[in-house]
């Protein structure tokens, strides 16, 4: 093109000057013309070699712009004009730019269209395999659903032939775990043979001895012979390898299943300082012998410095030789303290070196470092460990105290907040004041005019929500700058180590290899400033501190569980400024409560105690009579907390005080730290602080008296009732509760062996038993019956609930009643077995979704607690089986994969023998 665009540049001069009559011809202007011609031709013959490495590179090659010869390519003795010449240049460099440009444009779309297809068809290869990965894992999970369906179908179908077969009464049929009573055996009356199968005797003979024993004495056995009890079936496993050990080969140890690590490792030689791998640990765990050779009889440095802790307790003189010892050697003797085989031991020497390490190098050893770090599956937790440790390991510390300090450094999960607190936050809404209803033009279901809804019901709902406790999964950036925070906040005060030992600080490169509410304003009311004033005129400081930062809770109210149309008022109190002393009397009052005997009322203390309670009834009511049955009365207690009247409460309270007196005790001796509470028969037990009966009536009188909490932005004093929340709330009912039962009794004279009952907080179950041979005997059950219906106080309303065919949902359980021995059953209910077995959408959502963002061992430790609660409240083999299979149905529609269950039933059956 500049070829084509030079030749006609020249031929058009050319012209111009021959029509003005220059001295020059026609041949003379061809002749020009040739020669540009030839001059381009020498010009793509210079450019010859960057055209074929430009076409060797597969690059488009664009010719150069041609400069025009001007006056310069002239060959004749034309003369030409400044202005023409000047024209023609400057028209040859746009025409050559603009065609540049061109090309350079085209060659660009060129090769973002080649790179554009390339892509795609990358993109293209990418989601076609992962489709076809999709459908064979569809027709995968579809194949393994329609097995499991099959099988569950088989379960099914066996469950209601038994119940047809059975009815109610087909757990009676099943053997129960009776106690086994102490038999008069003793190890000296099991000797060890030396012939062919004697070795298998010894152990069938030291195995029936333990089983024989009671739990008290198992345990007395296990210590002896330093085993951890744990559970019944393992301890007495371990006793009895260790039996048959010591007695047959000292030399060659058994290596079972049933000899854990915890065990194993008493066994290790001494000499080995490195921490055993988790390979070691597996090794100790498989069948086999472990041979020892070169025994000999060792003397650790920690068992002289117990005997020596030892003989600090005994003579307090020598506790003075601590204070001469180097920082090094305390932390040996406080290593040494974890050999007491007793937590109350344990617990003095930690104490009293805790103080040497004060007093002397002002260090608070009994703190830890704990980095707590929210979780992500991002994060990995042993890279945090390592680098946490690494971090301590840049302290100016000595080597024992740096070591003891790396080994009580966790780094613990916090979770994100889960969906419940997302998308009904009542303690934030509590804490903002009062707002009218802005529900008027929202398109949900309504109830009464107002939104009312499960989000269940909600149409595209997703699954994630369907549940309030799943996590939802956050994959928001800034992972690292958040680690780093936490990690920061973790490591920032290390005063309690001692002055000058520096600080620790992470760069973002170490944190990047570890990744692969508002609270409610101060109530600042002059009502609460004088109760500091009146708590200090009681004299309650001794108990606590007044939390000078504290305020009152906001008041709010959840809809039931059950019936979302109902709300139940909730007022917070772990905010208030005498939280901590509240807390302490509430522990005393419990204690109070469940030192009265049992057979004087019906409260449990545990629905752990369900179980036993009825073995119990029907062992005590098999002895009334050969003919006996029973009329049941299940009864729910109304306004349990909100309507009780003060009065009441202090004069049971009084009562109470008073019963305990007249056993000699004169008050209560409450742990420090932990739930402990002992009653005051001793001058002084260490670790536990004195409350005297006086001053538990004095507290729970203020209590009453200043009940305050905020709701709506506004202080409301409660003088009636006592609020849902406070820790001296639920002891308080209960013993009201329990004085008027116990009252109904005394009043019932010899009849009161006819009636036993259950009771926990508001439910309440009766049981009356009478003759079924004779009428009057069961005018006499109802006559009983109605009198307990009034036994309570009149603030409370009792309502009595049908038992519909002999079986009814009691505290999450199923109870069956039957005529004859046994008359009283129980099983693990499940809440959604309606729903399981129809195969409509689940009501409740007491699982979370295995999609939420929380780790494994947590959703595999809810498994496993409810394969326990299952065991625990189920008195019968066949109904156990039946809760199982829902169990894992309802795990199903949770998402979980089936080996979740197949996992959590493995660590369940672990210490339980055959299932």
């Amino acid at each position: 093109m500049s070829r084509e665009s030079g030749t006609s540049g020249s031929g058009g001069l050319a012209g111009s000057a021959g029509g003005s009559g220059a001295s020059g011809s026609g041949n003379e202007g061809f002749r020009q013309n040739s020669e540009n011609w030839m001059a381009g031709r020498t010009c793509e013959k210079k450019h010859r070699d960057e055209y074929h490495d430009a076409k060797r590179r597969g690059v488009p090659f664009i010719l150069p712009p041609q400069v025009q010869g001007g006056r310069n390519m002239a060959t004749g003795h034309e003369r030409r004009s400044l202005s023409a010449d000047t024209s023609m240049r400057r028209s040859g460099g746009d025409t050559d730019g603009l065609m540049r440009e061109y090309f350079l444009q085209k060659a660009q779309e060129r090769r973002e269209r080649l790179e554009r297809e390339v892509r795609e068809e990358a993109a293209w290869k990418d989601e076609a395999m992962r489709r076809e990965a999709e459908t064979k894992r569809l027709e995968e999970l579809a194949e393994k659903r329609k097995y499991e369906d099959e099988r569950d179908a088989r379960l099914m179908w066996m469950i209601n032939e038994i119940r047809s077969e059975g009815g109610a009464g087909a757990g009676s049929s099943t053997t129960t775990m009776e106690p086994v009573g102490k038999i008069s055996l003793s190890l000296k009356h099991v000797t060890a043979g030396a012939g062919p199968g004697a070795r298998e005797k010894y152990e069938e003979e030291c195995r029936e001895l333990f089983e024989a024993l009671t739990i008290e004495e198992l345990k007395d056995a296990c210590k002896a012979e330093h085993v951890v009890y744990g559970k019944r079936e393992l301890a007495i496993n371990r006793l009895v390898k260790r039996r048959v050990t010591k007695v047959y080969d000292p030399i060659n140890v058994p290596l079972s299943r049933l000899l854990g690590w915890s065990d194993a490792r008493h066994v290790t030689l001494r000499r080995i300082r490195t921490r055993p791998s988790r390979q070691c640990k597996r090794m100790f765990e498989k069948e086999g012998w472990l041979i020892l050779r070169d025994i000999m009889e060792a003397s650790p440095r920690t068992l002289r410095m117990k005997q020596d802790l030892i003989w600090m307790f005994k003579n307090w003189r020598k506790q003075r030789e601590l204070m001469a010892k180097s920082v090094d050697e305390l932390v040996g003797y406080y290593g040494a303290a974890k050999l007491f085989l007793e937590k109350r031991s344990r617990t003095r020497a930690r104490r009293m070196l805790s103080d040497v390490f004060k007093k002397r190098f002002g260090m608070n050893v009994r703190r830890r470092i704990i980095v707590k770090v929210e979780f992500d599956d991002r994060i990995r937790k042993g890279e945090v460990v390592r680098l946490v440790r690494s971090g301590v390991g840049k302290l100016r510390l000595t080597k024992p105290v740096m070591e003891m300090v790396r080994r009580r450094a966790p780094v613990v999960w916090t979770r994100k907040h889960n969906v419940g607190e997302i998308l009904h936050n009542h303690r934030r809404y509590a804490a903002d004041g009062v707002f009218g209803c802005i529900c008027t033009d929202m398109p949900f279901l309504r109830v009464d005019g107002h939104v009312q809804f499960r989000i269940g019901e909600l149409t595209d709902c997703p699954s994630i929500v369907l549940n309030a406790k799943n996590v939802p999964r956050d994959r928001s950036h800034g992972v690292v700058s958040r680690l780093a925070g936490e990690l920061s906040n973790g490591m920032q005060d290390l005063s309690w180590l001692g002055n000058g030992i520096g600080k620790v600080t992470f760069s973002l490169v170490e944190v990047e290899g570890c990744v692969g509410g508002e609270n409610g304003a101060n109530s600042d009311v002059s009502e609460v400033r004088q109760l500091v004033d009146r708590l200090d005129r009681l004299n309650f400081d001794r108990l606590g501190k007044w939390d000078a930062e504290g305020r009152l809770g906001n008041a709010y109210a959840l809809p039931r569980h059950k019936d979302t149309g109902k709300y139940r008022p909730i007022c917070p109190t772990y905010s208030e400024p005498s939280n901590g002393v509240c807390r302490k009397i509430a522990r005393a009052v419990n204690k109070l409560l469940f030192s009265l005997p049992e057979s004087g009322h019906f409260n449990l203390k545990s629905i752990c105690e369900l179980r036993p309670r009825l073995t119990g009834i029907n062992q005590k009511m098999r002895r009334v009579g050969e003919h006996t049955n029973l009329l049941v009365g299940l009864y729910d207690i109304k306004d349990m907390f909100s309507k009780l009247p003060h009065d009441t409460i202090m004069h049971t309270l009084e009562w109470c005080l008073w019963w305990q007196e007249r056993r000699g005790f004169r008050g209560v001796w409450v742990k420090h730290r932990g739930k402990g509470v002992v009653l005051s028969q001793k001058a002084l037990v260490e670790g536990f602080q004195f409350v005297e009966f006086a001053m538990i009536h004095d507290f729970v009188q203020f209590e009453l008296n200043e009940c305050f909490t905020v709701a709506g932005g506004t202080i409301l004093r409660q003088v009636i009732g006592i609020p849902m929340g406070k820790a001296t709330s639920p002891p308080l009912a209960c013993l009201m509760c329990v004085k008027a039962e116990w009252d109904f009794l005394i009043s019932l004279g010899n009849d009161r062996r006819l009636i036993v009952g259950i009771r926990y907080v508001d439910d309440a179950s009766a049981f009356v038993a009478y003759d079924s041979r004779k009428q009057e005997s069961r005018r006499k059950a109802e006559r009983i019956l109605a009198s307990f219906e009034g036994c309570y106080d009149k603030a409370l309303t009792l309502k009595r609930t049908e038992v519909s065919e002999n079986e009814w949902e009691f505290l999450g359980c199923r109870l069956t009643v039957k005529d004859g021995f046994l008359y009283l059953g129980c099983c693990q209910a499940m809440k959604n077995e309606k729903d399981l077995l129809a195969g409509s959408e689940l009501t409740f959502r007491g699982f979370q979704d295995y999609r939420s963002w929380t780790s494994k061992k947590a959703k595999l430790a809810v498994v496993v607690s409810a394969l326990h609660r299952i065991e625990r409240n189920s008195m019968a083999n066949m109904q156990l089986v039946e809760a199982l299979l829902l169990l894992r149905m309802e795990l199903r529609r949770c998402n979980s994969p089936g080996h979740i269950f197949g996992k959590g039933l493995h660590n369940f059956a672990r210490d339980k023998g055959m299932v």
